[in-house]
């Protein structure tokens, strides 16, 4: 029955919305052995799309982590294995 109700919805869109362009250049990065990733890289590519770091900041505050203090940037660095985290997690907000 949930199959159904997708392809309801499905037929009910005008169009799909469109990826951000950032999303295969960080795809592309994160598929790469995590000992070879560029931290600074992935921070630039999710800088670039403001919805998406908006929402990466929102996940490395959210409870989850129980941070002693906020991160207000991508690139702050007080808790790199958070934004990384984060970073792996980003192309689900994306899509």
């Amino acid at each position: 029955m949930g199959e159904n109700r997708l392809l309801i919805k499905l037929r009910s869109l005008r169009e799909l919305p469109t990826l951000p362009a950032v999303l295969i250049p960080l795809l592309r990065h994160l598929e790469k052995p995590q000992e070879s990733q560029d931290m600074q890289e992935v921070v630039r590519l999710i800088a670039q799309d403001k919805s998406l770091a908006a929402r990466c900041l929102q996940i490395a505050n959210s409870p989850l982590y129980g941070a002693s203090r906020e991160i207000e940037s991508i690139g702050s660095g007080h808790c790199p294995c958070r934004v990384l985290f984060v970073a792996e997690i980003a192309p689900n907000t994306l899509v």
